[in-house]
C-alpha cells in the first residue's frame, strides 16, 4: 500500500518490523508494518482526498471527533525517530496498572505522558492523547506519572 501511495508521488511513513512467518513448507523472515491497516500520507485534504480514496488498498481515512485526524510535521518527526532509534529495543517495567498514566523516561519521547490501555508480560499499549495515538511497546521505558518505576 505504502509503494502504490509513494508511487502516486504522496509523501508516506509505513514502520515495518521483521518478522518470522510459517508456511506449510517453510519459515520465512518478512516485513511487517508496526501499525496493520495504517500507512502514514501527507495530502491536502480539499484536494487529494478523492485521488488518494481511488488508489487501490485505501479504505478511508482516518477521522477523529468527525474531524481528519491530523499530526502535525513535529509529532511525525518524533515517530519516524523513535522508530528510528529504538526499533525492536527490549521494554520492560514492574507492575503497571490499566488506567494509570505513565512517563516515556528516556529516548525521543522522554517526558510524553501517556494512559496504559492494554498490557501482557512484557508489551504495554500506551495511550499518548497529545498524538492522539495508541503504541504497543516493551515496558522497560515506562515509569509511573509522578512517581518512580
Amino acid at each position: 500500500m505504502a509503494e502504490r501511495l509513494q508511487a502516486n508521488g504522496w509523501e508516506v511513513f509505513c514502520p515495518l518490523k521483521m518478522e518470522w512467518r510459517q508456511w506449510s513448507d517453510r519459515k520465512k523472515k518478512v516485513q511487517t508494518p508496526y501499525f496493520r491497516s495504517y500507512v502514514f500520507a501527507k495530502f491536502s485534504m480539499e484536494e487529494e482526498k478523492l485521488a488518494l480514496l481511488q488508489t487501490p488498498g485505501v479504505v478511508k481515512i482516518l477521522f477523529w471527533l468527525g474531524k481528519p485526524a491530523v499530526i502535525r510535521d513535529e509529532e511525525m518527526q518524533d515517530v519516524q525517530r523513535f522508530f528510528t532509534i529504538y526499533g525492536d529495543e527490549d521494554i520492560t517495567t514492574e507492575r503497571m496498572e490499566v488506567g494509570a498514566s505513565y512517563q516515556i523516561s528516556r529516548g525521543v519521547w522522554a517526558g510524553q505522558s501517556g494512559v496504559l490501555v492494554w498490557q501482557n508480560a512484557d508489551r504495554a499499549m500506551l495511550e499518548i492523547p497529545s498524538l492522539n495515538m495508541r503504541f504497543s511497546i516493551r515496558k522497560k521505558y515506562l515509569t509511573p506519572q509522578g512517581g518512580v518505576g
